[in-house]
């Protein structure tokens, strides 16, 4: 049997997280794209750093 989302019943809509688990997830978000923007400016700062090749 279809509803109005189109999708079989034997579908379930999924839960949300248990706020632990979501916690959790942000945190490790936070610290990936922490590490992320450290390699990003640390790449900034040598070619800054180099003279312009013209």
């Amino acid at each position: 049997m279809y509803f109005a989302t189109g999708l079989p019943g034997w579908i379930q809509t999924p839960t949300a997280p248990a706020p632990e688990q979501e916690l959790a997830a942000l945190k490790q978000q936070a610290d990936n794209f922490g590490k992320a923007l450290e390699d990003i400016q640390g790449r900034i700062r040598k070619l800054e750093s180099k003279p312009a090749d013209q």
